[in-house]
């Protein structure tokens, strides 16, 4: 295994550490760490300290209403009076408007919290921030002993977008009031960083304040635990428990000055060190000279995020040539000028100026990272087509997990298969289980989500296991034996790179022809999927239509099979409309909004209603072997079960 250890980073970074953090993006609404500026930025009349007088007069809203709106002007005003134009409006807006906003709060789930920025309890906002941190503060409190708490502190990172900084500022606050260490990075970073700071620092726990690659208009407020993952039940639950128990705002330091409190140190240095001299150490796995002379050109976009400095630097220290830059994309910009939703699973719209900037240099692949830079997409150019295809979470990873293996065993020839690890998410293809059982690696699945793979990976190291890599179809992927149990769109984009370059300098072939191979050894898998929008109660009534009868054919294919994870159902139809079915063997969690049909001639098909969109989504997974029809099969989906 090749390495390349280095005392420094890239020199030539504008940011003050260079390789982590970004320069800060010039929107309006963004706040620095210097309070003067910031107080600058802020009009004199939104610095008000008392309740603004069209909330405190009343404004003919019931009295509960008026309550909870008079409630949310004084919370506000104490926190610097961010939302008060958002609020002004509020006042003015109906009851059914009003009411939504600050008689219902932000739900915390799915590992935190994610949502629409503005006024009132259910947006994302300084004071929803403020109260949620303030629960996760005391369940800390009430799970580890004081000394130990103390010592072993959180870590608070932060994106680029609009207020991401001042909600991370106001969260380390609240952790430095009960007199806990508080590790906030001094400048906007990937999640990956945040999350190596949890592991790296051995914290109690960790908040990245990031929207992943929602639209402009959300942020959001991601937990980690002491173990390094996201949190997942019953930690979740007793967090959103404890915010509720503590809603009132607690006295804490100045938001503003947070960073020069004794209690506040910046971990950015001594994180980004370990965290790529880890990457080279465990995933460089050719020489620096044959990467050096390779042939394969990669343009790479952070889009507008904050992945840029380093991708770029993980790609250098694997001594392979830089990427060509896409400049209207190059830099933070909260606002995402170029992309109507900054998601690099979206489409043409996304990659177009990626694409057009690769064609122009020559270059035949292209990468991208979502803002946070905790998602890799990846095409390559097709020289039949005369255009670049790109590949689907579930084959970047087919191909990164294939690729991983391979070379950690030639690294270590000795070492016992069946104690090393694959993990992806259920909803994702079958192709890595299918690798393992060939190959005599132990294979899982989990639920969806990152924080499930995560934990579970944990739980496996810690029974002796060796975890080389987990996956999502949602093109989230982790190389769990190397750094974090969380996905990490940096540390992808520099290993999908090398893997490029050593197909084309040892066999010639390009990605997807290798992918072809692939599928020769190990079993093609035919995955399709899809979304619709749809808000949360027109999702609970489909999946109550859904278990009046559970399908017994979907586009004319039996099923065999219904696991339901919101009944606790796992057996034929017939036994889940009897209520006689076993429980499934994943955890279930009653009322949860996914069903898997699993059909004759090997092929599944779950149906899932998003933790952090409004949407309801479908995958379809087939193994082609098995004889069932692909394309026929999603056109059922959407027809027989989502009625579209």
């Amino acid at each position: 295994m090749a390495s390349s250890r280095s005392t420094c980073l890239l020199s030539k970074s504008k940011s003050k550490l260079p390789g982590v953090g970004v320069p800060r993006h010039s929107h309006p609404r963004a706040h620095s760490q210097s309070h003067s500026w910031m107080m600058m930025m802020v009009p004199p009349h939104r610095r008000r300290r008392s309740p603004p007088p069209c909330c405190a007069s009343g404004g003919g809203f019931p009295s509960r209403v008026q309550t909870a709106l008079d409630l949310w002007c004084s919370l506000d005003a104490q926190e610097g009076g961010l939302e008060q134009e958002d609020t002004l409006m509020l006042t003015r807006a109906n009851l059914d408007v009003v009411e939504e906003r600050v008689c219902t709060r932000l739900e915390f789930g799915t590992a935190g919290l994610r949502g629409l920025m503005g006024a009132g309890f259910s947006r994302m906002n300084a004071v929803v921030v403020v109260q949620t941190t303030q629960g996760i503060c005391a369940h800390l409190l009430d799970t580890f002993d004081n000394d130990t708490l103390k010592r072993r502190g959180v870590a608070v990172g932060y994106d680029a977008r609009v207020n991401s900084d001042h909600f991370a500022r106001a969260a380390a606050a609240v952790f430095a009031s009960k007199g806990i260490q508080v590790f906030l990075t001094s400048e906007p970073c990937p999640t990956p960083i945040l999350a190596a700071a949890v592991s790296y620092k051995q914290c109690a726990a960790g908040v990245m304040v990031t929207a992943s690659h929602n639209p402009k208009e959300y942020n959001g407020y991601k937990v980690y635990w002491s173990n390094g993952a996201q949190i997942i039940p019953p930690v979740d639950s007793l967090c959103a428990a404890a915010i509720e128990q503590n809603l009132d705002i607690w006295e804490r330091p100045n938001t503003d000055d947070i960073a020069s409190h004794p209690l506040v140190s910046d971990p950015l240095a001594m994180v980004a060190h370990q965290y790529f001299d880890d990457m080279v150490k465990n995933l460089h796995f050719r020489p620096n000279r044959e990467n050096a002379s390779t042939r394969v050109r990669v343009a790479y976009t952070p889009l507008h995020g904050v992945g840029g400095p380093c991708a770029e630097k993980a790609i250098a220290m694997f001594g392979l040539p830089p990427p060509v830059r896409v400049p209207a994309q190059a830099e933070p910009d909260a606002a995402f000028p170029t992309v109507t939703f900054p998601n690099p699973e979206e489409g043409a719209d996304t990659w177009s100026l990626c694409f057009q900037a690769a064609e122009e240099a020559g270059a035949t692949l292209a990468l991208a990272n979502d803002p946070d830079a905790d998602r890799l997409a990846a095409a390559e150019w097709n020289a039949t087509t005369g255009k670049f295809e790109p590949f689907s979470g579930n084959e970047i990873g087919a191909l990164l997990g294939h690729w991983v293996w391979t070379e950690y065993a030639k690294a270590h020839p000795d070492v016992d298969k069946s104690k090393c690890a694959l993990l992806c998410s259920t909803v994702s293809s079958k192709f890595l289980g299918a690798m393992a059982r060939a190959e005599g690696l132990h294979f899982e699945e989990t639920l969806t989500g990152f924080k499930w793979l995560g934990n579970r990976a944990r739980e496996l190291e810690e029974e002796g296991m060796t975890v080389l890599f987990c996956f999502e179809e949602a093109i989230g992927f982790s190389f769990n034996f190397a750094l974090t149990p969380d996905k990490d769109g940096v540390a992808a984009a520099a290993v999908f790179n090398e893997m490029a370059a050593a197909l084309d300098a040892e066999r010639g072939v390009t990605v997807r022809e290798h992918l072809a191979s692939l599928y020769e050894r190990y079993g093609t898998f035919a995955n399709r999927q899809g979304y619709v929008v749809r808000d949360p109660a027109a999702n609970a009534d489909l999946f109550a239509k859904l278990r009046a009868s559970y399908a017994r054919e979907v586009g004319g294919v039996r099923v065999a099979r219904v696991r339901d994870m919101g009944m606790g159902f796992d057996g034929t139809p017939d036994e889940c409309d009897a209520g006689a079915a076993g429980e499934p063997s994943l955890p279930w969690t009653k009322g949860d909004l996914m069903i898997t049909y699993y059909l004759e001639g090997d092929a599944e098909v779950t149906l899932r209603a998003s933790g952090t969109e409004p949407k309801l989504k479908w995958y379809l997974d087939v193994q082609t072997s098995g004889g069932a029809d692909a394309g026929a099969l999603a056109a059922a989906v959407q027809a027989e079960l989502l009625g579209v």
